[in-house]
């Protein structure tokens, strides 16, 4: 069941490259792929961020804990940030201390088995 599911988050994965998120601050913010596979905020495919290459570690996650949040949590240079893509789907990004951004989606293959 865990291959399944990796490989319909990778199919996911690689639909959504390229996307906008809205914050609740109704502030657009544009998300694309980078050469490392990650979907980053758009000013990281420009300059070096943190988002662009933080190292993350595997975490051990208790029943119901999504891996993603753990482990942008346990960062320490990071905080989560809920956003939606304007038709009600929301979408949790990693923010980082130096603005860049991380979708939950490429911490969760980062960070999985």
């Amino acid at each position: 069941m865990k291959k399944i599911c990796i490989v319909f988050f990778i199919l996911i994965r690689s639909a959504f490259a390229e996307m906008t998120l809205i914050d609740y601050n109704d502030q657009k913010h544009q998300f694309e792929k980078n050469k490392n596979e990650r979907i980053v905020s758009i000013e990281c495919l420009k300059k070096e961020c943190l988002a662009n290459s933080f190292p993350f570690k595997k975490v051990k996650i208790k029943d119901g804990e999504d891996p993603a949040a753990v482990a942008c949590l346990e960062t320490k240079q990071a905080k989560i940030v809920q956003m939606h893509d304007g038709i009600h789907n929301e979408e949790s990004v990693c923010l980082f201390n130096d603005g860049s951004m991380l979708t939950f989606g490429s911490v969760r293959f980062l960070v999985s088995d």
